[in-house]
């Protein structure tokens, strides 16, 4: 199910889709490339999500893609966790991972990507992004 937002204020923007891309999902978590195409969240230590991807696309097309991307620093935006392990009430207050499907990864911290707000299940939390344009936690433009 990848993000879905929660709590803040976002807006729609559109950015060209890279054409390597061959597919994207509504929800899924999507950082820029240097030359400013949408990708699909890759797990990279040095890369900034962009946003939220709000549209399925399945050709390898360059148009453009609507990204929901937060306006402020504090969006809450709900996910679903990984099979890597369920969500905990320790882990309020944690920055995780997303890995490459959108899901939260709860058992890595390479990347610190998600700053966890709430438990709401074992499968369900929210969370800040923490490595955005807007608050550039030591990441750049891949």
């Amino acid at each position: 199910m990848g993000l879905r937002r929660a709590t803040g204020r976002t807006k729609l923007l559109e950015f060209p889709k890279a054409a390597a891309v061959i597919t994207l999902e509504a929800g899924d978590l999507v950082q820029l490339s240097a030359d400013g195409q949408v990708n699909r969240w890759a797990s990279d230590t040095a890369a900034l999500a962009v946003g939220v991807c709000r549209e399925t696309l399945t050709d390898t097309g360059t148009g453009a893609v609507k990204v929901e991307v937060p306006t402020e620093l504090f969006v809450e935006w709900e996910f679903d966790t990984d099979s890597d392990g369920g969500l905990a009430d320790s882990d309020v207050g944690r920055f995780v991972d997303v890995d490459t499907n959108s899901d939260v990864d709860v058992s890595a911290s390479t990347e610190d990507t998600v700053y966890v707000t709430k438990r709401i299940s074992a499968t369900k939390g929210r969370g800040v992004l923490a490595r955005t344009p807007i608050n550039k936690a030591g990441g750049t433009i891949a």
